[in-house]
């Protein structure tokens, strides 16, 4: 579609970091406008966006892993019940 390519952000992750920028940009003037605690908790996000995007993409990579793992061992299961292999 001719909208997602004005956007320039084509993936829900990149959406998050981009995000996460303008909690930081956004937190630095409130500072500078005396209100400090504010702007403290705004750029907060920015900490916290990035963790919690961390560690939403390594619980994929988890996943991933252990669906790869799982797809070996089926193989080797169906090459035992084949006669293929002979190593149980």
């Amino acid at each position: 579609m001719a909208g997602d390519e004005a956007t320039g952000i084509k993936t829900e992750h990149m959406a998050k970091v981009v995000e996460a920028f303008f909690c930081l940009l956004a937190g630095l003037p409130l500072c500078a406008l005396r209100t400090e605690g504010l702007g403290v908790f705004v750029m907060a996000g920015f900490i916290s966006i990035l963790l919690a995007q961390g560690l939403s993409q390594e619980r994929l990579r988890q996943r991933d892993i252990t669906a790869r793992d799982a797809m070996m061992e089926m193989q080797q299961q169906a090459d035992r019940l084949q006669g293929l292999r002979e190593d149980y």
